[in-house]
């Protein structure tokens, strides 16, 4: 399937929402809607233009979203992965863990020691 130039806004714009939008759920049917799109194109476009599924952009998103509330907050893994779109704790760890290598404690403390040496 062929993307013209106003589809590539489309789905530009599609993007722009799971950004804005992260915590929610889509369908990516109600995306399609919401972007003023087709689910075909939007799958289609979504993979052409960022070179992942919508599913793996929105992943991608809420992992940097935890990243950022681990360096800057004490919250526990409990209230950032209700905070950043995930049901429960243990699917936020198995995605975390799959993305950085290490579950978001150990990510947060090996962060958190490399910011301590950089002030020193």
């Amino acid at each position: 399937m062929r993307i013209n130039d106003g589809d590539i806004q489309i789905i530009i714009r599609a993007a722009a929402i799971l950004e804005k939008e992260y915590k929610y759920h889509y369908t990516h049917r109600e995306l399609a809607l919401k972007a003023g799109t087709n689910e075909s194109k939007l799958r289609v476009g979504f993979k052409q233009i960022y070179k992942c599924t919508i599913h793996e952009y929105l992943t991608r998103l809420r992992i940097t979203k935890v990243k950022e509330m681990l360096l800057a907050t004490d919250w526990p893994l409990q209230a950032i992965a209700t905070s950043c779109g995930y049901k429960n704790p243990s699917l936020l760890i198995r995605n975390f863990k799959k993305s950085t290598g290490l579950t978001p404690l150990e990510w947060k403390a090996a962060n958190n020691s490399i910011a301590g040496n950089l002030k020193r």
